[in-house]
């Protein structure tokens, strides 16, 4: 039997959530999203971060066969489908023209602040965010470890959605440090293209989130105060941005982390120091004492969480 396709619906934008995209649709006919799914694809009881993350494949293809967009298209509108590494549910994807093999490798495990909690609040632009309700939640934004808008360079922001408002909960625009725009950006092309653009010229997503992976498990090592850890660490996290120690990211370790790691691979990627044999080796002149007694107190207290989270 022929499943008939909705009379008409807004396109899937790029990068757009699937749960966003269904928000969208269900507006056009006047329902909210668990209306739409429950009348218009036969399910019930799925929670909005479920849609993003890994829904079932069956309300894939009924998106698909209703919608008249192609299946692939609808599974890169979840995390399962545009980050199969994160999951076990797709063995290869094709992202942009090239294809990642990296399931098995399971690069987000031991990862904590990659992926976010179930239920956690998603952060947006809040220029990307203008034209709500039309505007769409994009996916990456579900990822605990994108800071910022690459487009804009604003800090991501948390929302209050009523029904066809929103309301930010600060007066106005944070600007992304350049540091943590950078690794945003970065991280966004891996995400949504398959590979990153490096100094050293182009690598895959792969290798990108290894990367990150090798420096976020040497970053937390254990503070040894009589040897040379200790010393990088307090380095990297001297040149944080100030942001790192606001009340509101201490509390998140998502966001801390995220701020330490665009730190660390800036002054890599500058040269000030490098990773050999699984220690960091600086080349630039310590100025830890040089600071003053209250932003010593902040960075060995930041240092204390390293190995905690």
């Amino acid at each position: 039997m022929m499943t008939m396709r909705w009379p008409g619906h807004p396109p899937l934008l790029p990068c757009e959530s699937l749960s966003s995209w269904l928000r969208r649709i269900g507006a056009v006919y006047g329902l909210g999203t668990g209306e739409l799914l429950r009348w218009g694809l036969g399910f019930q009881g799925l929670q909005i971060p479920t849609l993003d993350r890994s829904p079932p494949e069956q309300l894939i293809k009924a998106i698909s066969e209703r919608t008249g967009v192609e299946l692939e298209a609808v599974q890169r509108a979840t995390l399962a489908g545009l980050m199969p590494f994160l999951f076990d549910c797709f063995e290869t994807k094709e992202l942009g023209s090239r294809a990642i093999w990296l399931t098995r490798s399971r690069l987000s495990d031991g990862i904590r602040w990659f992926r976010k909690a179930q239920g956690s609040e998603v952060l947006v632009c809040r220029l990307c965010m203008e034209g709500y309700p039309d505007a769409a939640f994009l996916l990456p934004w579900r990822l605990a470890i994108f800071l910022s808008c690459p487009v804009h360079r604003l800090m991501l922001e948390a929302v209050r959605v009523t029904g066809s408002s929103i309301a930010w909960q600060k007066e106005k625009p944070e600007p992304a440090p350049s540091v943590v725009s950078k690794l945003d950006g970065r991280t966004w092309a891996a995400v949504t293209e398959g590979s990153v653009m490096l100094p050293g010229g182009l690598t895959d997503a792969a290798r990108w989130f290894r990367l990150l992976k090798v420096v976020h498990r040497q970053l937390r090592q254990p503070m040894n105060s009589y040897g040379k850890r200790v010393e990088w660490q307090k380095f990297v996290c001297e040149r944080c941005p100030k942001i790192l120690f606001l009340s509101r990211n201490q509390k998140d370790p998502a966001r801390r982390w995220a701020i330490v790691l665009a730190t660390a691979l800036d002054l890599m990627e500058h040269r000030h120091m490098t990773l050999e044999n699984g220690y960091f080796l600086l080349s630039t002149e310590m100025l830890f004492n040089r600071c003053s007694e209250e932003q010593k107190q902040k960075v060995e207290k930041e240092l204390m969480r390293w190995t905690l989270y």
